[in-house]
């Protein structure tokens, strides 16, 4: 059953101007001349359904949805195909490796007095991020991308068996596309909703104990 704090915050939060501006978008939408989803039907049968009949039962009529997806795009270039990561995986065994793929939020501070331009490529700071020595520690067991790296081609890869993942939709359908099962650790909007989807719905990815609370165990 989906509970109420699977749903995201800015929906039951009624009192927010987020949850205002979603109200609006959502009654602008009627007005629309039809509505696209990045999704197919049938990976969402019953969704897609409800949503027809739906549809052709409201007063006034609702633009008509169209499932356009799988919207998965992978690169082409010949940096992204000989990038360190894929070589890597190439020397490991069929589905021995599990992609840890984590989120990234960056706010810079509007006050900070030494305001330098945002780079959105920036290296993170994972030493002061991570527990001391854990780089050096882990070394041997797996490899580490810094900035971003080619999830598409990476999920691809038949040394990959498993995806640890937050529950973007984006990413959901890459892993599907690829047929990598989902260990799921949602972070915030709709994420928890389609955590719920993968794991009860669908059963093809599975709940990871206490990332609601913010931190998981290393048994876990």
């Amino acid at each position: 059953m989906l509970h109420v704090s699977d749903l995201p915050i800015r929906i039951v939060q009624f009192d927010t101007e987020e949850h205002k501006l979603l109200m609006d978008i959502y009654r602008r939408m009627s007005k629309a001349k039809g509505i696209l989803i990045n999704t197919f039907e049938l990976l969402e049968h019953g969704a897609v359904k409800t949503l027809k009949d739906w549809l052709s039962l409201s007063n006034p009529p609702t633009p008509r949805a169209y499932c356009i997806g799988p919207l998965v795009t992978a690169a082409d270039n010949k940096e992204i195909v000989n990038h360190p990561c894929l070589r890597w995986l190439d020397y490991q065994r069929k589905e021995s490796v599990v992609l840890l793929a984590f989120w990234e939020l960056r706010n810079p501070e509007s006050n900070y007095p030494d305001r330098k331009p945002y780079n959105p490529l920036a290296e993170p700071d994972l030493d002061a991020l991570l527990p001391e020595g854990f780089m050096n520690r882990t070394k041997e067991q797996g490899i580490v991308m810094k900035s971003w790296a080619p999830q598409v081609e990476i999920l691809h890869h038949e040394a990959v068996g498993g995806f640890v993942n937050h529950c973007g939709w984006s990413s959901i359908l890459e892993a599907i596309t690829n047929g990598v099962p989902i260990i799921c650790w949602p972070l915030f909007a709709e994420q928890k909703m389609n955590r719920f989807l993968l794991a009860e719905e669908m059963k093809i990815g599975v709940k990871l104990k206490g990332c609601d609370e913010g931190f998981v165990s290393r048994d876990e």
